[in-house]
């Protein structure tokens, strides 16, 4: 006599009760994050205090790998859904009760939903409902700037470019190099982060080893530069991309692994960790992005001086310019439309109204930054 499996003795009662209670509790882990957006403070403990416990492991594991698992999952996928797509197929042709075989497959598929519902919001959705980064490194003056405000920051922010790029090496189309190896310059956004945490405690948690993604080339037709997986608590990066961009995405995924959903503030906590680094190329990534998203402002008081601050530039800064519009220019069309529309509504779904367009800075942010710890640091 044949031993009966657990599905096969579990009644249709209760396997249809489970399937319900485990995608109802789904749904509720994916409304967590609403519902603690009215109570951001207790996110906030969450972001701070249990997230860090809580992704530890997974990180540490995904840490062992030196390849991205995300890139493997991703290339793997079509193989691995033929192959459930075949077994099922099997199951049902050699079944001698159908229906109970597909009530076990949704069994399967609701704790699965189960389970990347919970992970999703614990790695990453409830990090949506945090205090903004902003109001806790004080950074939402309300005071307007004016054009000899703004030229003074511009002017640091040069400095730190003209300096930064004195330091570093360059290639025979007068493009910026990276100090060292791809795979160290991935390593060392820790180091940054770990500075800038020294500083403005918000920004401390876990180590990470970020990943250099192979097909690099292949995922810019996305134009995404770098990707936080909150399944396997792993931080991915395009390095096909122009060599002075790297450092921004490495830090600005890392801030994702540390609890900082918000893209616009992982692109300001990015800034700062490379402002603050001891590497060049990283310093040199931070004073450009600040002197470009200024450049604007600038240009609506005093054009004539604005000019003249773009003259001043390091000619490696036209050169990475030009780099960065040769590269993406390849990669526009119908692929890069869609992606931009699915994290567009991802974001939206994830409480950030704006969309795609809250990975831009304001140049006040900079301005902010500059004012408060830069010019007259407390």
């Amino acid at each position: 006599m044949r031993k009966q499996s657990f599905l096969a003795k579990l009644s249709n009662r209760y396997a249809i009760t489970w399937m319900v209670l485990l995608f109802l509790a789904g749904i509720g882990f994916l409304f967590l994050p609403r519902l603690f957006s009215r109570f951001e403070s207790i996110a906030e403990a969450y972001s701070r205090r249990v997230f860090p416990i809580l992704s530890f492991v997974p990180s540490l594991i995904t840490n062992l790998f030196p390849i991205s698992n995300t890139e493997v999952l991703v290339v793997c996928s079509g193989f691995i859904l033929l192959i459930m797509l075949i077994s099922f197929i099997l199951r049902m042709a050699l079944s001698e009760n159908r229906l109970r075989t597909l009530r076990n497959v949704f069994l399967f598929l609701s704790v699965a939903f189960f389970i990347l519902a919970s992970q999703y919001t614990m790695m990453h959705g409830m990090n949506y409902s945090r205090l903004p980064i902003r109001r806790t490194l004080m950074l939402e003056s309300e005071d307007d700037y004016n054009a000899q405000e703004i030229e003074q920051a511009m002017n640091f922010y040069l400095d730190g470019i003209i300096s930064a790029q004195a330091e570093l090496d360059h290639n025979d189309r007068g493009e910026t190099l990276l100090l060292t190896s791809i795979s160290s310059t991935l390593r060392a956004g820790n180091d940054s982060m770990n500075n800038a945490a020294s500083l403005h405690p918000v920004f401390s948690g876990n180590d990470v080893v970020p990943k250099p993604v192979k097909l690099s080339k292949y995922w810019s037709y996305t134009r995404i530069v770098g990707m936080y997986n909150p399944f396997f608590v792993e931080a991915n990066i395009n390095v096909s991309t122009p060599a002075y961009e790297i450092p921004l995405v490495v830090c600005h995924e890392i801030a994702h692994v540390r609890g900082i959903a918000r893209e616009d503030e992982a692109n300001m906590t990015s800034f700062i960790a490379c402002l603050l680094s001891d590497r060049a190329d990283y310093r040199y990534a931070a004073n450009l992005y600040a002197f470009e998203n200024l450049i604007a402002d600038m240009q609506h008081y005093d054009s004539e001086t604005c000019d003249d601050l773009i003259s001043r530039l390091p000619e490696a800064v036209f050169a990475d310019w030009k780099a960065s519009a040769d590269y993406w220019s390849q990669f526009e069309g119908k692929v890069s439309e869609i992606s931009n529309n699915v994290n567009d509504t991802f974001l939206k779904a994830n409480q950030q109204q704006d969309g795609v367009q809250s990975y831009n800075l304001n140049g006040r942010i900079f301005l902010d930054y500059y004012y408060l710890y830069l010019v007259n640091p407390s």
